[in-house]
């Protein structure tokens, strides 16, 4: 769990998609709100480019 006590939040994953596609991220503040990122990410064949 990320808090003050950890300083700055980070967070980092590894997903594989199947084809090109918008990838959100939600998370929850401590202070109960939240907040919603999203970016198009593009998907090749053979998954260079």
């Amino acid at each position: 769990m990320l808090t003050p006590l950890n300083g700055q939040g980070y967070f980092a994953t590894r997903v594989k998609l199947g084809g090109t596609q918008d990838v959100v991220a939600l998370v929850e503040l401590s202070n109960g709100t939240f907040m919603r990122s999203a970016k198009s990410v593009k998907v090749t064949i053979g998954g260079c480019g």
